[in-house]
């Protein structure tokens, strides 16, 4: 029938192949146009195949000319390529047609720049409609450039121009919860991108969590502790008690303390290097990028920066550090009340958060603190909009109306170290 054995392998496999009767003139014309379209299927992914290869070869030869080699993070896979011109037409001529080879592709690509350049504007169009559709209308997002790490998107259609772009896999729908996170970062959501959030390399834990305690099958106690990253995926999965989310960041010592006890995983083929493109088309182990960092660019393990001096494969699930930091071993020491200035401890104070019918309970001044901190997950309430002084019968305030209750600062302060 003029099938390459190749193509003929596809139906190899079937039962019909193997019958041990007799094949009939008979038999034969009743399943032939059956095994017939499974060989020109195959045919045809082969061929696709060969000619998305030609392709992504002169594309790695574009990405090696660009840098740092992580820039090629932000460029659209080379199956987004095959559905743009001119190499659509390459990609989808006729099988049984004049042979594409190589050389067709050669004459293209002068042009891949170009391609590139209008593929990406229609994934941000893509993912523009896609913030549009999650906001219900709302303009919160219009400030934010589509690039800033505050914009993390979930695709499950394979056809859709966004689906694999955005460098994590969690849902955008969530995403604004982090936002406290960048301010503990010292970064604005609106401007902060993933690699410069890389290359701060910071350590956060989540307030709203309650610290482990030794006999929940921790050796110390202490709270967990993420990377930027890790910190979102944890604000996905927590789908209660973080309506108010909050974040610190390790200061120098602690993080050096934490980053001695991460494990990295030597075997896996994760990371290329950001100096040169030699692992652009193999990601390599933890191991072998560090040893190349020292031996091609004199950059010592020690000092070697993740998203400066390397990168890993974005399409792989992100992982939080999975270590402890035992000097954050109370909740308490974070939110401890004290009585504000010009009040004493007969003030009494209502709930805001709580529902009208139950807001007839008072609360002393370390009580409302501890209870919002409880009830509602509120770490730093403020006056008239968390809590409220009580009205006496004479109608005057028998709180103080003016002054907010201050907490003691928490143990972790804000850093870029």
């Amino acid at each position: 029938m003029g099938y390459l054995d190749v193509d003929i392998h596809a139906i190899s496999s079937l039962p019909v192949v193997h019958r041990k009767s007799p094949l009939t003139p008979g038999a034969w014309s009743l399943m032939k146009s059956t095994l017939e379209k499974i060989v020109k299927d195959a045919k045809l992914r082969r061929i696709v195949s060969t000619r998305t290869d030609h392709l992504d070869a002169i594309y790695l030869d574009f990405k090696k000319t660009l840098a740092p080699p992580a820039m090629c993070l932000t460029l659209p896979p080379t199956r987004f390529l095959c559905k743009m011109p001119p190499f659509k037409a390459l990609i989808e001529a006729d099988v049984d047609g004049p042979l594409i080879t190589n050389a067709d592709f050669e004459a293209s690509r002068a042009s891949l720049p170009s391609v590139v350049d209008e593929c990406v504007k229609l994934i941000r169009d893509s993912l523009k409609d896609a913030i549009e559709q999650a906001c219900g209308g709302s303009s919160q997002w219009e400030d934010f450039d589509i690039t800033a790490a505050a914009l993390v998107f979930q695709c499950r259609d394979t056809e859709c121009l966004a689906a694999d772009y955005a460098p994590n896999w969690v849902s955008y729908g969530r995403q604004a919860k982090f936002q406290i996170g960048y301010e503990a970062l010292g970064r604005d959501p609106k401007t902060a991108t993933p690699e410069g959030l890389d290359q701060l390399n910071a350590r956060l834990v989540c307030l709203q969590c309650k610290p482990y305690q030794k006999y929940q099958n921790h050796r110390v106690a202490g709270r967990q502790v993420y990377s930027w990253r890790g910190a979102i995926v944890h604000m996905h999965q927590e789908k209660s008690g973080h309506e108010q989310p909050s974040w610190a960041i390790l200061n120098s010592n602690e993080r050096a303390a934490v980053v001695k006890r991460e494990y990295i995983n030597s075997y896996q083929r994760l990371w290329a290097c950001n100096h040169c493109s030699d692992h652009l088309d193999s990601w390599q182990s933890h191991a072998v990028v560090m040893d190349h960092l020292t031996r091609s660019h004199d950059i010592p393990t020690k000092t070697a920066t993740p998203g400066l001096d390397y990168f890993r494969n974005p399409a792989r699930p992100v992982l939080d550090t999975g270590v402890i930091c035992p000097n954050l071993d109370q909740v308490s020491t974070l939110s401890t009340p004290r009585i504000p200035p010009g009040s004493t401890p007969s003030d009494r104070f209502h709930c805001s958060r709580c529902p009208s019918t139950q807001r007839q309970r008072t609360f002393i001044p370390q009580g409302i603190i501890s209870h919002l901190k409880d009830k509602h997950r509120i770490l730093k309430p403020e006056l008239h909009k968390d809590y409220t002084p009580e009205v006496s019968k004479e109608g005057s305030s028998a709180g103080p109306s003016s002054h907010p209750l201050p907490t003691k600062p928490a143990p972790l302060t804000a850093s870029t170290s």
